[in-house]
């Protein structure tokens, strides 16, 4: 699995499990040093796949849907959309996973991506892509 899949991957299921938007979810995770953990464990283990990074978060943060709401419910159609618009940042940038999602994340439209209600996760990479560009 790539590391740009895997981080995403991992940011919106959260976002999900917890009723999170992913931009806050990054911005935790990488403020914690999660995301450097998830980076380091994918040089060791780089066979795993996305359930093996999420159990591991799931260990360190006790990772269940505890959410009452349904707010971000639709985290896979999000996760391939910004596995697309994270990777055409990171390579128009010239930039590792981790820094196209610092990138990305800390961007207006990534909040309004990550809420299901606006529907932008419905829209494509390109549009996306463009506006985080423009920010």
């Amino acid at each position: 699995m790539d590391e740009l899949r895997m981080i995403v991957s991992c940011i919106e299921y959260y976002s999900y499990a917890k009723n999170i938007p992913g931009h806050k979810v990054f911005e935790a995770f990488d403020k914690n040093g999660v995301i450097q953990l998830l980076q380091d464990t994918r040089n060791q283990f780089p066979e795993m796949d996305t359930s093996f990074y999420i159990g591991m978060i799931d260990g360190m943060m006790a990772l269940e849907r505890d959410a009452e709401e349904d707010t971000y419910g639709h985290y896979e159609e999000r996760t391939e959309l910004l596995i697309d618009v994270v990777g055409r940042m990171a390579k128009a940038h010239r930039m590792d996973a981790a820094e196209a999602c610092r990138m990305y994340y800390g961007t207006k439209i990534a909040a309004t991506v990550a809420e299901d209600s606006t529907g932008y996760y419905k829209k494509s990479a390109e549009e996306i892509f463009e506006a985080a560009e423009k920010e």
